[in-house]
């Protein structure tokens, strides 16, 4: 049986817009605990809060790029460059998120300097996405990490 091909267009990741206040609260963060390191005469520590807060700031700042997908018979297609085959994976999960159109497919790999993966695609293709993976990539678990809490807490 011929596999279907699902392809598709997200974000790379959820995006939260953020307003002066929030950088406001990232600054007094950083101010604090910068004051907190200098009491203590850690100055190593202070000049490391000073470059993470420049870097979340920065970061925060960013909007997601709009990439293409592909799930084909060989795997996923990211941008048409990345390619993860079927094998690489060892299980996947759907997250889904009725606050906005996106939903996430999580990608667990077999090889752990690969990493794990998550891609957003539009909640209406959630029934093709799950039919679509082979059954050598079954369907797992997910369970919500703590960073992934205080991302959402924090809206980064």
């Amino acid at each position: 049986m011929e596999q279907e091909t699902i392809t598709w267009q997200a974000p790379e990741f959820e995006y939260y817009e953020k307003n002066s206040t929030w950088y406001l609260w990232l600054a007094l963060g950083a101010t604090v605990v910068i004051g907190l390191a200098l009491w203590q005469k850690n100055f190593l520590f202070a000049i490391f809060i000073l470059i993470a807060g420049l870097i979340i700031g920065f970061t925060g700042k960013r909007k997601p790029r709009d990439l293409s997908f592909e799930l084909n018979a060989s795997g996923l297609t990211i941008n048409e460059k990345k390619q993860i085959p079927y094998e690489k994976m060892s299980g996947f999960a759907i997250i889904e998120n009725q606050e906005n159109e996106y939903g996430e497919l999580f990608i667990k790999t077999k090889l752990v300097l690969d990493g794990d993966l998550r891609v957003q695609y539009p909640n209406a293709l959630t029934a093709k996405i799950k039919n679509a993976l082979p059954p050598s990539v079954p369907e797992i678990e997910y369970e919500e990490t703590i960073t992934d809490r205080l991302f959402k807490i924090l809206h980064f």
